[in-house]
């Protein structure tokens, strides 16, 4: 039962941390990208 917990827990953890690092992600480059359109104009 500790084993499939631990499971459970770590599946949630790894949806969380991509998601976190993912909107991150996000919000690093689309500033980047938006200079970059806004230069080129």
């Amino acid at each position: 039962m500790i084993n499939d917990s631990n499971d459970e827990l770590n599946g949630a953890g790894r949806v969380w941390w991509c998601l976190i690092v993912g909107g991150f992600g996000i919000l690093f480059w689309v500033p980047i990208v938006l200079i970059g359109i806004v230069n080129q104009l």
